[in-house]
């Protein structure tokens, strides 16, 4: 796959701590709930969860997804910038697009010695 003929604008590349982030916030992370060190008691517990709007299935979908895309990047980012040690970042970012989840799966299983496809 090429880049097309006309491209002038610079590559930007997905970052795996923003996905990291945007996972955090479709889950429930305890914000500020054990600061002292000391447990609170369990009634105030169950009121702060009692505040909190109710997760979805789908939250829950979604917060899976942005983890595995932060994952996947992180490790096309890093493969990228190793393949590419001497180039600039936009190369690095070019070349980290052009993995393909299937290529990245069977690296995977080759290195695990899995050969269940």
């Amino acid at each position: 796959m090429t880049e097309p003929a006309g491209r002038t604008e610079r590559p930007s590349p997905i970052d795996p701590a923003d996905l990291l982030q945007h996972a955090r916030l479709n889950t429930f992370d305890y914000p500020d709930l054990v600061s002292s060190g000391e447990s609170p008691p369990a009634e105030e517990i169950a009121r702060f969860l009692d505040m909190l709007p109710k997760r979805t299935e789908a939250d829950y979908r979604r917060a899976v997804s942005a983890s595995y895309y932060a994952l996947y990047h992180a490790i096309t980012l890093r493969a990228a910038s190793l393949l590419d040690s001497g180039g600039s970042t936009d190369g690095s970012y070019l070349l980290a697009r052009r993995f393909r989840h299937r290529h990245l799966r069977d690296v995977v299983v080759w290195v695990a010695g899995d050969d269940a496809s």
